[in-house]
């Protein structure tokens, strides 16, 4: 299984993102791609995908890679919140 990272920030591109919760206006993806990390960074008017590192960065693409199908989830801070709902069941089912 790979291992993916997601990352929240308050950095804003576009006016209407002002709009988001605080600390939730952009989401990026980083996944693990054997020796290396890969980023995904959704842009307003393109996706970036880059190595980084030695080890391997738009809502959209970050719920695809995490191959998620949350229709309802629009914003940042509702992958977040639903990425701690399933991290808490995860972790409950851990200790059984």
């Amino acid at each position: 299984m790979r291992k993916a990272v997601v990352v929240f920030s308050g950095r804003v591109d576009k006016a209407w993102q002002r709009l988001l919760k605080p600390g939730f206006k952009h989401c990026s993806l980083i996944i693990e791609d054997g020796p290396s990390w890969l980023l995904i960074e959704p842009l307003c008017s393109c996706l970036q995908v880059r190595a980084i590192g030695r080890c391997r960065r738009i809502l959209r693409p970050v719920k695809r890679g995490l191959g998620l199908r949350a229709g309802r989830i629009l914003t940042p801070w509702q992958l977040f919140c639903l990425l701690e709902q399933k991290r808490k069941i995860s972790l409950d089912n851990g200790y059984k």
